[in-house]
């Protein structure tokens, strides 16, 4: 009588045939790729609710760089402001100076200024 065992395989029975050994492997093959996948959904999940708990932590953390980044615009805001008023008053002193110092020569440049600009705004109607 004939041994159908086969010795290479010891998962295989004495009572299976050769053919169904290959179908034997694909099965457990399977078997092995859905807990290799189980395993990977687990720590998949396991990242999302580390992800989840770390939300408010990154909130906190944008909005405090948000704050600093508007605080800084305020200081550098405030410092054009002061730059632009010193310039004005600098600019409003050389005008008050030179109205002093020559009356009849800055009515005189004030008029031509004038008129130059209503002949410029007065061209654009036409």
């Amino acid at each position: 009588m004939t041994d159908t065992t086969d010795t290479t395989h010891p998962e295989a029975s004495a009572t299976e045939p050769h053919d169904a050994t290959p179908a034997h492997r694909v099965v457990e093959e399977v078997k092995l790729s859905v807990e290799a996948v189980k395993e990977a959904a687990s720590h998949a999940g396991a990242a999302v609710e580390q992800g989840r708990a770390a939300i408010p932590e990154v909130s906190e953390l944008a909005k405090a760089i948000v704050d600093e980044q508007v605080a800084r615009l305020k200081v550098k805001s405030q410092e054009a402001a002061d730059v632009a008023t010193d310039q004005f008053d600098v600019a409003r002193d050389l005008v008050l100076a030179q109205v002093k110092s020559k009356p009849l020569s800055t009515l005189a440049a004030a008029v031509g200024v004038g008129f130059v600009l209503g002949v410029i705004l007065s061209g654009r109607r036409r």
